[in-house]
């Protein structure tokens, strides 16, 4: 399998002013690193996926997630946002870390609900909260997520 996570796929220092606005950057960095092919359907899939039910999570970090066919591999995208988005969180607060998975319509054995669990569990550790929000290191941070992917 193709790695999930790259250096390439980790974003600092980003100036997203709201969800929409996101979605759109997501899909954009996707179709770059030749994870998907098609803008709309992408888009189309975090959409449908936040409308079921909110992927804000707490402590202002969201696990926005789409499972389409115009998806060529699995993949997480990892944002960290200068400012807070309003993304109707667990806890209410404005959110500014995304980790987003993105994997085809036909990925094996529910990749996506492995990955989603993963770094939900991960997400508990404050430690590991704390490395992801206050680094500003790219290398830091593809080894801390690196660290949750190992054997997915």
């Amino acid at each position: 399998m193709n790695e999930i996570l790259t250096k390439d796929s980790i974003i600092l220092n980003a100036n997203i002013t709201s969800k929409d606005e996101c979605f759109n950057f997501l899909v954009k960095k996707a179709i770059d690193l030749n994870i998907a092919t098609d803008h709309d359907e992408l888009y189309k899939s975090f959409w449908i996926r936040e409308k079921e039910m909110s992927t804000g999570f707490t402590d202002g970090i969201a696990i926005p997630h789409a499972k389409s066919s115009c998806i060529l591999r699995p993949a997480i995208i990892f944002i960290k946002n200068n400012t807070g988005i309003q993304w109707e969180s667990l806890d209410g607060k404005l959110v500014n870390i995304i980790i987003s998975i993105i994997v085809p319509q036909n990925s094996e054995n529910d990749l996506h609900l492995r990955l989603l669990s993963k770094l939900a569990k991960k997400l508990m550790d404050e430690n590991f909260r704390a490395q992801i929000s206050f680094s500003n290191s790219v290398n830091d941070i593809y080894q801390e997520l690196s660290i949750v992917l190992i054997n997915t």
